[in-house]
This record gives structure tokens, C-alpha cells and sequence, in this order.
């Protein structure tokens, strides 16, 4: 190579306005964060911002992190810088992660010493904007090859500046939770589909908890089944769950409830009928 003439895409007053933006874009992500957070909840919190807020480009085009923070949208590539940025404006390490093999990319993030994979483009894979995933967040190298093995287009052949060894968060229920993460005081709570108890070979619902996102146990369980028609049954567990005054804040297939963990009261708050 002897000569390379770059070809620029933006003017002085676009480059300047689009620099506001994006420093605007992580103040505002930076505003969100308690600063007594240790590393858990600050990547969870990044976590869940994206996932709730951005979605992944069919297009192919958005690549940089300031055009995914303007336009909402990017492909894995985008995802990556942004957590990067992002983690960097909250005082949260977290690097680069590539496979040529899977033309994919994603991150590592540092938790408390120790690091962890997460994958946000594919925990935002979902067609359902109300859901949330949390199969690849916070994996250890085994943890996330052993995660999709099954999968068409497994994690493989990754390219990562760090290893990561510790398996901390590898067995934790969340990674099966189609819904946030929530959190009271200092306990996280999640809601978890279970292999039914009957000879339907059903599944039901239960929220599990703990002081320890590592080491949630179950504290309730959700009854009730969701139809898919008159005969047939969904095999999985859809409930929101949020917080409210100490109280756990969810829903069955045709009613909503609050559980109370420091009683075991369970009350309802109202009844519903599904419509298509």
C-alpha cells in the first residue's frame, strides 16, 4: 500500500453535531446509574438498556456506535462499541469479543474482578419487544459454548483479549428468564418456567429470588397454563414481574397479582380476558 485517501462522510458541522449526540446519548445512559452499584448491576443495567431500547438492523448497514445511538438500531458490530462506550462512561470494563466463523461480534465485561461474557445482540434477538433475554449475559467460556451447542449457529472459534474462566453465573436461573430482572433492596427477583408437577408434561411458572443473582431459589410459584387454542398449551411461562413497595407485581393467564415475600400473602388485584 503506498497511498490511502480517506473519503469522509460527514462535513465539519455534521461531525460536530453528531459528536454532541453521542456524548449526550451516554450522559443520559450514565444518569440512569446508582452510584452505589457494584459491577453486577451496572452490566445489568446496560444490559437491559439496550436490550429494551435499541433493536438489531436488517438493513446490515449501521455498524459505529454513534449512528446506533442516533437511529436506535445496528448489527452486533454496533452493539459491541456502544457497550464498550457505554461501560467506559460508567466506570465498567468491557472489551471486544469477534468470530470470524460466525461474522459475529459481542462483549466481555469485568464483574467484580472477573470476566464474563455477554452477548447483547442475541439476548435482543427476540420478535416479541416485550420480552428480555438473558441466555448470553454473563457467561464464562464454557458457559457460553455449552449455551447454544445445539444452536445452527453456535458461539465457536471466538477471538477475546481475556479469558474467561470463572463460572460463577453459569448455572443461574435468570439465563432461562423471559422477563427483566427485578430488583428490591438488595434482592434480585426473575420469573422461570418449571417442568410441571402433573402427567401433561406441561410447564408452569414460578419467580425465583435471592441476595445473590448467582444463587436464586424459587419463591413462589405462578399457576395457571397459557392457551394457544382451545386444546393446546404454550410450554413456557409469560408473566411480567416488577416491584412495587416491597411487593412482587405479576401476572397469570387471566389475572394479575401481588406477592408479598416478607408474609407469603399472595392477593389479587384483578381479572382480564385475553382478546385476539
Amino acid at each position: 500500500v503506498k497511498e490511502i485517501v480517506p473519503e469522509y462522510l460527514f462535513d465539519e458541522q455534521q461531525i460536530a453535531a453528531r459528536t454532541l449526540k453521542y456524548e449526550e446519548t451516554l450522559a443520559e445512559i450514565a444518569y440512569g446509574v446508582d452510584p452505589t452499584w457494584g459491577d453486577f448491576d451496572k452490566a445489568l443495567y446496560l444490559h437491559d438498556y439496550f436490550v429494551r431500547n435499541y433493536t438489531y438492523d436488517y438493513t446490515y448497514t449501521i455498524r459505529d456506535a454513534s449512528s446506533f445511538f442516533e437511529q436506535k438500531t445496528g448489527v452486533c458490530q454496533a452493539y459491541m462499541l456502544a457497550f464498550i462506550a457505554a461501560g467506559n462512561a460508567i466506570g465498567l470494563e468491557v472489551l471486544p469479543v469477534t468470530s470470524s466463523e460466525m461474522l459475529h461480534a459481542w462483549n466481555l465485561v469485568r464483574v467484580d474482578g472477573e470476566w464474563y461474557h455477554a452477548d447483547l445482540t442475541w439476548d435482543d434477538s427476540s420478535v416479541n419487544p416485550a420480552e428480555i433475554s438473558y441466555l448470553y449475559f454473563l457467561r464464562s467460556d464454557n458457559g457460553l459454548a455449552g449455551a447454544d451447542a445445539d444452536a445452527e449457529n453456535p458461539h465457536r472459534k471466538w477471538s477475546a483479549p481475556k479469558a474467561a474462566s470463572d463460572t460463577k453465573y453459569d448455572a443461574a436461573v435468570y439465563h432461562g428468564s423471559r422477563a427483566a430482572i427485578a430488583k428490591q433492596g438488595g434482592t434480585y427477583y426473575c420469573v422461570i418456567s418449571e417442568e410441571s408437577t402433573s402427567g401433561w408434561n406441561r410447564r408452569h411458572g414460578a419467580i425465583y429470588g435471592g441476595t445473590d443473582a448467582a444463587e436464586m431459589t424459587m419463591v413462589t410459584p405462578i399457576g395457571g397454563e397459557w392457551k394457544q387454542d382451545s386444546s393446546t398449551y404454550y410450554t413456557a411461562c409469560f408473566s411480567g414481574l416488577c416491584v412495587y413497595e416491597g411487593k412482587l407485581i405479576y401476572n397469570t393467564p387471566n389475572s394479575v397479582r401481588m406477592y408479598d415475600p416478607a408474609s407469603g400473602a399472595d392477593t389479587l388485584l384483578g381479572l382480564f380476558t385475553a382478546s385476539r
